[in-house]
């Protein structure tokens, strides 16, 4: 069971260090913790030069902690030019030269430049940096890191430092082999001095996304409500006649922060429209002035939310599907709080009322009530109160930071860290923002090996591993037809068969077809039976590769088709077959959930938070990728997760004892502000 509470447990230092004396060099696998992108820090952009400074910005490097996130010795020798520039090479027709203590590179041809081999891991990261002045024409520097120098060269990657004339460049970047080539040059002939030059080895499956539109984006809101210490605001759009005053009277804290709502007429409300799905909490601190009734209301019109008696402190009406609460604070206020589980949300609107369930009020100059501190959430918990000026200006301390993953395209990716064939664990703290599609979260799985963990339409956790032979897709025979005995019309159909059994579907057969004539034909289809397989699908088209309804049989090998009811679907385009899967029961959209899978070396397991995992036995894995992908298919542009992910811990060490995966469990809890 997950607990609610702001703040960090008690221990946690110790915790981390326990999580972290799980990794050992090489690398076993990652521990993402977005508390730690600005102090890392994390990077908006794949290359690692524009560090993440605040909320609301894009990661497009998410630094892998499990090995430290720590630097490794220098590996250039002479990058300070103390004395000479020993150990340099110049390319594109430059000859560097020392000057002052710094090294000079020039040309008589464009993109003068210096090189200097290092010895490298290869497929691990090195962080590059240069302090660079540059010189007459040249507008820009660049650091190039790869296998081979000179001109025209293909090389990993290629960072450029525009408009200054002076700073430092820094590129966090991936070593192809274990030899590689650290190169400046700049982009005019009159080139520029360096100073400073260093590379340093990054260890750790590091995360990174090049598309700028698919980052994820760094966040800690809570409150999803804008201009929430000013009703007067536009942001709060305003319904019948009212007078809005803001800082209009003492607030529970001691100072001049209440907002006092008053009716000018008959109906009287402000609100804010906020489409959001299940599972939301709202509330609102308030006082009788003048006025007693609050309503508090999610949709359209009083039987969506609740009222309030402000002066008895009671829940006056409730709405169906609905539950209020009401607690009284300081200076004679209430906190009241509307939780609706089973309806889509449209508002978040407060206004004020002469009688219980009611939205009618009457003028009565300069009575109302007075609020202070609104909140929407998602969850079914009220949380402390976050102020909130505009999506990107918003109160953060005490808030757990997150990434937000959009569900169209954001995701992460790491080169190495994939592969592992003799255990798994998986560990997240998480917070669903829509279910009832596919979302990836890690995978490592390609088509019949690997690991991969996502969530099911039906908002299941699936874990499964790819080792098994997958199911063959059947050879279907030429189909015979008749005159008589169904209702298929004169046209040409074609079939293509696939195998069914409990791990899925196979791919389609080869395509038959055969013409009708008439209004009452049917057709028969045949086909060889398929090892392992329990059932069989039979689709049905009418252009080549277009078949867009199927019929379910048995384990049969033959079908009549008579044109009777049908199903509509295309067959797959993959297979899943050679994977063996198990799932979860299924989490709530909205509530933060810490998941689990693991293969211990004797079982597969999913879990939810602390209930007991439920298990099926292993068989043998084959390697998949690699490389990890975090939230989406390994092998395909797809599943891209909806949701907001706090802290995630993965390995590949098959021997984690149960206390060792509940610390993991309960330091990824402690991230979302949760205690498990």
């Amino acid at each position: 069971m997950l607990g609610i509470g702001i703040g960090i447990p008690f221990g946690l230092a110790s915790l981390e260090a326990l999580i972290a004396a799980i990794f050992t060099s090489p690398q076993t696998g990652a521990w993402f913790s977005s508390s730690r992108a600005i102090s890392t820090p994390w990077f908006q952009n794949s290359t690692g030069t524009t560090p993440v400074t605040a909320v609301e910005q894009p990661v497009g490097f998410a630094v892998d902690r499990s090995l430290g996130a720590v630097r490794g010795p220098e590996l250039i020798s002479n990058g300070s030019f103390n004395t000479n520039i020993a150990g340099w090479t110049g390319f594109n027709s430059a000859t560097p030269s020392w000057v002052a203590g710094q090294m000079l590179i020039s040309g008589p041809v464009i993109f003068p430049g210096a090189s200097q081999i290092v010895t490298t891991v290869a497929s691990s990261y090195v962080e590059i940096s240069v302090d660079y002045t540059l010189v007459g024409a040249t507008t820009e520097v660049y650091i190039n890191c790869g296998i081979t120098i000179g001109s025209g060269t293909t090389r990993a990657s290629r960072t450029a430092q525009p408009t200054l004339s002076s700073g430092t460049l820094r590129v966090i970047t991936l070593a192809n082999t274990a030899s590689t080539s650290v190169e400046v040059l700049f982009n005019a002939v009159d080139g520029g001095q360096v100073d400073n030059i260093t590379c340093k080895s990054l260890e750790g499956n590091h995360a990174t996304q090049a598309t700028a539109a698919a980052r994820p984006v760094f966040g800690s809101r809570v409150n999803l409500l804008t201009k929430t210490d000013s009703f007067a605001s536009a942001d709060w759009i305003k319904a019948g006649s009212l007078t809005i005053t803001d800082n209009a009277a003492l607030a529970p804290d001691g100072t001049m922060t209440a907002t006092l709502l008053a009716p000018t007429g008959t109906s009287s409300s402000a609100y804010q429209t906020i489409n959001s799905a299940m599972n939301n909490t709202l509330h609102i601190t308030a006082k009788a002035s003048g006025k007693n009734f609050l309503y508090l209301i999610d949709a359209t019109g009083a039987s969506s939310g609740a009222s309030f008696d402000l002066i008895s402190g009671v829940v006056a009406s409730t709405a169906a599907g609905h539950t209020a609460t009401i607690a009284p604070t300081a200076e004679g206020y209430y906190i009241c709080t509307v939780k609706n589980l089973t309806s889509t949300y449209l508002y978040f609107q407060v206004g004020v009322a002469d009688s219980a369930g009611s939205l009618v009020t009457s003028a009565d100059a300069g009575k109302g009530i007075l609020l202070w501190r609104p909140q929407f959430e998602r969850g079914s918990t009220a949380t402390p109160y976050q102020r909130v000026n505009t999506a990107t200006d918003y109160d953060t301390a005490g808030f757990p930071t997150f990434l937000k993953y959009d569900g169209v395209d954001d995701s992460l990716s790491s080169a190495t860290g994939g592969g592992g064939t003799a255990g798994f664990f998986y560990t997240a703290a998480i917070q669903l923002n829509a279910g009832g599609v596919l979302q990836g979260l890690i995978s490592d799985a390609v088509l019949n090996g690997g690991y991969r963990a996502r969530v099911l339409a039906n908002n299941t956790l699936e874990f499964a591993s790819g080792g098994g032979t997958p199911l063959a897709p059947p050879v279907a025979n030429a189909p015979t037809t008749a005159t008589t005995g169904g209702t298929l019309a004169a046209a040409t159909y074609l079939y293509v068969i696939t195998a069914l059994n409990a791990k899925g579907e196979s791919l389609k057969s080869n395509e038959v077809s055969v013409a009708t004539t008439g209004t009452t034909s049917t057709t028969t289809t045949t086909w060889g039976a398929i090892a392992g397989a329990t059932s069989y699908r039979i689709y049905r088209g009418t252009a080549t590769g277009a078949q867009n309804v199927f019929y379910a049989v048995g384990n049969v090998t033959t079908f009549t088709d008579t044109g009777a009811a049908n199903t509509a679907g295309a067959p797959p385009t993959t297979t899943d077959t050679a994977f063996t899967k198990l799932s979860s029961a299924a989490m709530t959209v909205g509530s933060i959930v810490v998941v689990s899978v693991f293969d211990d070396g004797t079982n597969l397991a999913v879990q939810l938070g602390t209930a007991a995992p439920v298990t099926i036995p292993r068989l043998a894995v084959a390697a998949g990728s690699a490389g990890i992908s975090y939230r989406k298919s390994n092998v395909a542009a797809a599943e891209f997760g909806n949701m907001k992910v706090f802290e995630e811990i993965y390995t590949r060490n098959s021997g984690l004892t149960a206390d060792q995966r509940l610390k993991a469990q309960r330091q990824v809890a402690s991230a979302a502000g949760v205690v498990l």
